[in-house]
């Protein structure tokens, strides 16, 4: 099978389950939006030798964080995209992730993505429906109580968010976020980190 043929097959069968949510064939992913929040439940197809790998994500998009993103880094993130999210099988052992080597395999594919649609995916939609939500979610603290980031993109992501909705928690962010990634990586590396933060608290922001 082709992975057209398993995307519309899939489609055909999990699209009426997934009420209030919109298809959208080019990203095969289901989204719902909301004054500005975008709720994502997209699906990936990759071909193996024998077999196609089917693998469910949950985003959250927020378009005032992606444009407040884009302005301070003079980046091009898509304003209705995506802002956080996850493949479900890098939370989930034994979920998200699943083969298909014949058509006799969809069905129960598709039941198993429905189960990650209502059991992983709309929990979190429904713990991220406001800018408070989200910026909680970008922006938690480790172990030892420090803020620490998957990546410099998502660290100003979450200093984005921290900033829209005052986070008295700013500066520390900043700092961590900056810490954290100089040292993992290099000081240029973590550098976009210190201009989102100058952004954030010149005048014109």
């Amino acid at each position: 099978m082709k992975i057209d043929e398993i995307q519309d097959a899939i489609n055909q069968t999990l699209s009426p389950c997934i009420e209030e949510f919109k298809y959208k064939k080019s990203d095969f992913e289901y989204t719902r939006r909301n004054k500005g929040i975008a709720h994502i439940f997209r699906i990936y197809l990759h071909a193996k030798t024998d077999w196609i790998n089917v693998v469910s994500a949950v985003f959250v998009g927020s378009s005032e964080i992606n444009k407040l993103f884009n302005e301070a880094l003079g980046r091009n993130l898509p304003v209705n995209g995506i802002t956080w999210g996850y493949g479900i099988s890098n939370l989930h052992e034994g979920r998200g992730s699943y083969s298909v080597e014949c058509i006799e395999d969809i069905k129960p594919i598709v039941s198993k993505l429905k189960l990650d649609f209502d059991e992983v995916a709309i929990p979190e939609f429904d713990k991220a429906k406001t800018l408070q939500e989200i910026e909680r979610k970008l922006n938690r603290r480790d172990a030892t109580g420090k803020y620490h980031p998957e990546s410099v993109s998502n660290a100003c992501l979450g200093i984005a968010a921290a900033h829209l909705i005052d986070n008295p928690d700013f500066s520390q962010i900043c700092e961590d976020y900056y810490s954290f990634c100089k040292q993992a990586q290099t000081a240029e590396i973590a550098a976009p980190i210190i201009r989102i933060k100058d952004y954030c608290l010149s005048p014109k922001c």
